[in-house]
């Protein structure tokens, strides 16, 4: 049986090709004491174990494999490069002119001092760069030197076994690299720039924990295009769905952007920009005469458009904001808060369950806040203010029990 199938592999050679990828992407993704070697070096290595029963790949084959992999590259990262040159070109062509001097130098002085045969200095050069494209030049320059034809078939099965040993330390090294020297190259403060990065894209300021963003979005777009045939065109925006609460925020009409109003009327081809859909969180709760909203955890959510709404009407009653947490770092929208303490005469009560000794502002700046770790005193006030006559309004996960 074992015969079989390795005679079948050595008469039909693409087979073995097909049998290296199906093992690399079969072993690739698996986790071993946290740790996997990725598609690309299980291929390599499946490809080096399988070599070793004396599989002949034509050259015609190798030539075609070879070609496809170029052209991959070039779709893949051409335009970036392009789009690169035209912002901070210089400052990366100087990076990659630094590391391609590296690439060259350290397996060269590598290959002298150890004696190395050529074959397996050409084949570390190209794993420990990762550059699989010097596998096929190596090959190339190695069948072009006019060896005899036995010794440059001994070097040219040198190359991929090399590489394939040496690609795992070929990753790391790049990653030492790109991490410590070459930021330094380039003048650029990795862990700053990595941080501004963090808060320009995450929509906020920094979190307490690296890596960590939060996922409030104070306001949620899409856009769409108004096709030929559809039901909106001809409409005001204020009718397209009167039964959902959604807004059109802007229109694009040809290359002009324009605000959207209610009586805003729309023609094919626009792009238009709509949020929604809102709820109706607190129904007319404007119409009290004091407020008290009880919010735990992200239940503070659908209570900041409250806030902003209460604002936009300029309403002048009383609200107290009761907010639980169980760690001070979960209070991700103070800075708004305390914006709009003043003119809507908001109270807020803080209460974190957090010791207080790991309260990293233990006072709150503004005179608009107090902080509790009490939980069942708290509710208690709430109660209390509901039972004077204010509207009370909660989002929390359960049910707070009433206090005794």
């Amino acid at each position: 049986m074992i015969d079989w199938f390795v005679e079948t592999l050595r008469a039909y050679p693409p087979l073995a090709v097909f049998l290296a990828l199906g093992i690399g992407f079969l072993i690739g993704p698996l986790k071993f004491a946290g740790f996997n070697l990725g598609n690309v070096t299980a291929t390599l290595l499946a490809g080096v174990a399988i070599g070793q029963l004396g599989i002949e790949l034509s050259g015609d084959l190798k030539t075609t494999l070879f070609l496809l992999f170029l052209f991959a590259v070039g779709y893949g990262v051409g335009p970036q490069f392009v789009r690169g040159l035209a912002t901070d070109g210089p400052k990366q062509i100087a990076f990659s002119l630094s590391v391609l001097v590296l690439c060259l130098a350290v397996p060269y002085a590598a290959a002298v001092l150890t004696g190395m045969p050529l074959g397996y200095a050409a084949g570390m050069f190209a794993g420990s760069q990762t550059i699989s494209a010097a596998i096929g030049v190596s090959s190339d320059q190695i069948n072009n030197l006019g060896l005899p034809v036995e010794e440059a078939k001994t070097y040219v099965s040198q190359v991929p076994i090399a590489y394939a040993v040496t690609y795992i330390f070929g990753t790391i090294g790049s990653a030492i690299i790109l991490a410590q020297i070459g930021p330094r190259l380039i003048g650029v403060n990795l862990p700053a720039a990595c941080k501004e990065y963090e808060e320009q894209m995450g929509g906020g300021g920094a979190s307490s924990e690296p890596g960590i963003s939060s996922a409030y979005r104070g306001v949620a777009l899409r856009g769409y295009r108004v096709d030929e045939g559809s039901s909106a065109i001809g409409q005001p925006v204020s009718q397209l769905l009167p039964e959902v609460r959604i807004f059109v925020e802007r229109v694009r009409r040809g290359d002009k952007i324009t605000d959207a109003d209610g009586s805003t009327v729309l023609q094919a081809g626009d792009v238009v920009a709509v949020s929604g859909p809102h709820g109706s969180f607190c129904r007319d709760i404007e119409n009290h005469r004091s407020v008290v909203l009880i919010a735990g955890g992200i239940g503070i959510t659908p209570f900041l458009s409250v806030l902003r709404h209460l604002h936009h009407i300029e309403f002048s009653a009383d609200v107290v904001l009761f907010w639980a947490n169980n760690d001070w770092a979960d209070y991700f929208a103070l800075d708004e808060i305390q914006d709009l303490a003043d003119p809507l005469s908001l109270w807020t009560v803080l209460v974190c369950l957090q010791p207080a000794s790991q309260w990293p502002n233990p006072e709150p700046p503004r005179s608009s806040f107090a902080v509790r770790a009490d939980l069942p005193s708290c509710w208690a006030a709430a109660l209390s203010w509901r039972s004077r006559g204010r509207s009370s309004f909660q989002c929390i996960s359960t049910p707070w029990p009433p206090a005794s």
